[in-house]
Formats: structure tokens, sequence, C-alpha cells
């Protein structure tokens, strides 16, 4: 009787044997057209970012070497201070948000026709929004146009100087009453140029002082909006703002980085696009200038780190302070402040067993960069000082 239960079974086995490898068989081959296909993708947007990174490091040597013509010291727009040249790249002006002055640089052949130069200019500083700044980016502009599949956007235009000094829109009459008393206080500095037979003017001009809310204001429904979609802290998402731009809509850092949360299309900037859209794309200058779209990014970027990367970390502040930290150094070197390793689940262990205070004076004193460690503190008073005024 065993021995024809045997013999009806061992069909069955051999049937069930072969089906087993064929699955094996299958579900290998379905992991290695899945790893082909994602590799493929890698090699993809590595290709591209090279290529964006080229032409990014190419334009900018370009534009410094063009304006070594005309400047001793070129200037370019960074992450605090807006810098914008005329066409023919004789003409400056640079904003300085941190310090709240604009500097006027002009070359003109006597001070009557610099008076003027100086007048136009600072006018066309103070009435310009955020589309105009960025069609007069020089820089940016000739890498938009070399890049190829890249995620574009048009720039909105918003304001970035006349909100600050003006109390209501201005009207033209109110504009060149405000740059004609400027202009006349101020005093100009007369140097030498390396443009022959002409003088390089100067004037600082300062903008109100404790502008910040009104600048905040500029930006706060959008803010306000991916706070509630994301979960992150309207005030958290202002003070990173303040933080990496000081409000300066046209921010950009040698990175590069772009715009008012100072997104980084590398990493932030896919990581993002990615999680939002499923798809993998890097980010030009016109998408990152335009504020909607960087607001979005940056706290989607916060809400990946906190529900992500460090979602192990049981307390709510003090993953809140180790996202913020992570949002400037990485979720890497977060991790090795409290462990050793990148590992953020290794690092959550050590975190878990403190308090949010103890995980707060941890990362002051100890996160590798100092940068980093004053980012933290910065943050978090900037923070509490937002939170008041919801």
């Amino acid at each position: 009787m065993k021995k024809k239960l045997l013999l009806l079974l061992t069909p069955l086995v051999l049937l069930q044997a072969e089906s087993f490898n064929d699955f094996l068989k299958d579900d290998s081959s379905q992991f290695s057209t899945e790893k082909r296909a994602f590799d493929i993708e890698q090699k993809r947007v590595q290709k591209e970012f090279d290529n964006y990174n080229k032409i990014v490091k190419e334009e900018f040597n370009s534009f410094k070497k063009s304006l070594g013509k005309f400047w001793k010291e070129p200037k370019v727009s960074s992450s605090k201070v807006w810098v914008e040249y005329s066409k023919d790249l004789k003409q400056r002006k640079s904003v300085d948000f941190d310090k709240n002055t604009i500097t006027i640089d002009v070359h003109a052949k006597t001070e009557k026709e610099a008076q003027k130069l100086l007048l136009t200019s600072l006018a066309k500083t103070i009435s310009k929004g955020t589309q105009d700044a960025f069609k007069d980016d020089i820089l940016s502009q000739r890498i938009e146009k070399r890049l190829g599949k890249v995620q574009k956007a048009v720039v909105e235009n918003k304001p970035i100087l006349k909100h600050l000094i003006f109390k209501t829109p201005p009207s033209s009459k109110q504009v060149v009453a405000y740059t004609k008393n400027k202009i006349q206080k101020a005093r100009v500095k007369v140097a030498r140029s390396k443009i022959p037979n002409l003088k390089r003017y100067s004037v600082s001009v300062a903008l109100p002082k404790n502008t910040t809310l009104k600048k905040a204001r500029v930006y706060m429904p959008r803010a306000k909006a991916m706070s509630k979609r994301f979960g992150i802290p309207l005030s958290v998402i202002l003070a990173v703002i303040q933080t990496e731009s000081s409000f300066n809509p046209m921010a950009r850092s040698h990175i590069p980085a772009y715009g008012l949360m100072q997104i980084v299309p590398r990493s932030a900037g896919m990581d993002v696009y990615h999680y939002l859209y499923k798809k993998r794309r890097i980010l030009s200058p016109s998408f990152l200038y335009n504020s909607d779209n960087n607001i979005k990014f940056g706290t989607a970027y916060l809400h990946i780190i906190y529900n992500k990367y460090l979602k192990a970390i049981k307390n709510p502040t003090s993953r809140l302070y180790c996202t913020i930290a992570a949002y400037n150094t990485g979720a890497g070197n977060v991790s090795r402040t409290f462990s050793g390793t990148t590992s953020p689940a290794k690092a959550a262990r050590k975190i878990n067993t403190m308090s949010s205070s103890q995980v707060y004076n941890y990362l002051v004193k100890r996160l590798k960069y100092k940068e980093t460690r004053h980012y933290v503190k910065n943050i978090t008073r900037r923070a509490a000082a937002f939170a008041k005024l919801n």
C-alpha cells in the first residue's frame, strides 16, 4: 500500500519541484529585469546630472571671466545677497538681505552722468519683482537655455523690495521721490575703473530695519498651506527660510542651491520630485526660483527626513531637532554624531534613551561642522519667535 502511495505521490512531487524551480526562475528573472531597469534609470539620471553640473560650472566660470573685464572684484549672487548686472555688465546692483543694504555701482565719464545712472538703477532695483529679476539674471538665463530634459517652470512675479519700503504699492512718482532723496543724501564713492576713460561710482542705501515679518508675509499663505499638507510646523518653515536665505527669493549658492529654502537640484530636489511624482527629474533654476515650488519642495524634504529617514526616533521634539540638523548636513552626518555610523536606526537607539533637551545639547555641541551647530541654534531660536506670531 505504501509502495503504491509512493508511486502515486512521485509524479506530484516532481511536478511541484518543477513548478517551484520555475517559480524561482521567474522570480529571479523578474528581479533581474527590475534591477536592470533601475540601473538604467540611475545611469540616465547620473548622466543628466553630470551634464547639468558641467553646464553650471562652465557658465559660472565664463560669467566670472566676463565680469573680470570690467570689475576688479567680480561679485555674484549668494544665499543672502542678490546681485544683478546690466546687459553690458558695466552697471551692478547688490542687495544684502542680511545687512538690509542696497549697493549700486556704475561706470561713467562724469559725476552728472553717474548721478543719472545711479537714480535709474536704484529705481529699477526697488521696483523689480521676481519674474523680471529672473529674466534679467544673466547667469541663470545662460544655464536655463543650455539645459535639456530638466523640470522647468515659470517664475511668478512677487515683490522683492518695494513692500519693505512702502506701506502700499507705490506710484512712479513715489519711487522717483524715494530714489532722489536717497541718492542726494548718500555719499558717492569714486574709484578708478578697469574701463578706459571711465570712473566707478558707488552708493549704498540702507533699507528699513526690522523687516523680517514684512518679508515673511509675502510667503506666509504658501508656507501655511505646505505646513498643513506635510505636517511641518509653520514656525520651522519660516525659520528655515530666514536662516537659509533671509527671505531672498533670488538666493543662489555655489553648491548650487536655489531660492528661499536653498534647494539643491541633485539631492533634495530629486528626492522630493520622486516622492511627489514617482519620477526622477533634475530641477532647473526657473523651477526653484518659483517660490511656490521652492517652499513646497523644501517643506516636503523636511517631511521626508522626519517621517522616513529619522522615523525610528520616538520623541517628536527630538526628531524635529535632528530633522533640522539633517536639512543642513544630511541624515547620515546626524546619525554619525550619535552612533559613529551613518545608520539612522543605530543612532535612534541612543537618541531614544535621551530627553529632547539632551538631544538638542548633544547636537549643538557634538555635530561635526560648526555651521550645522549654529544652524540648529538659529532655527530653534527663530522658530520660537515665529511661533509667537501665530
